[in-house]
């Protein structure tokens, strides 16, 4: 059940993050709504897979590495 929660919460904001981004770049503009729209969508899949990106990028890594390339948690174990 969190999962559907944290999934809802993640697409609701990316969808109000694109909005606010097409709606500002496209204000004061004549732009036809239709194209507003798919420009939503765009903005929105490209969030969503820069999330995605995010997760296999090895920043997001919750073990922090020494320099022999052992995580910290390998480098302290008692062996």
């Amino acid at each position: 059940m969190g999962l559907y929660v944290a999934l809802f919460i993640t697409l609701a904001v990316i969808a109000f993050v694109s909005n606010v981004f097409v709606d500002g770049y496209t204000e004061d503009k004549n732009i036809p709504q239709w194209i507003k729209i798919i420009s939503k969508v765009i903005v929105a899949a490209i969030l969503f897979g820069l999330l995605m990106l995010l997760g296999k990028c090895g920043c997001s890594s919750e073990h922090e590495y020494t320099p022999s390339g052992e995580t910290t948690i390998e480098h302290y174990e008692p062996r």
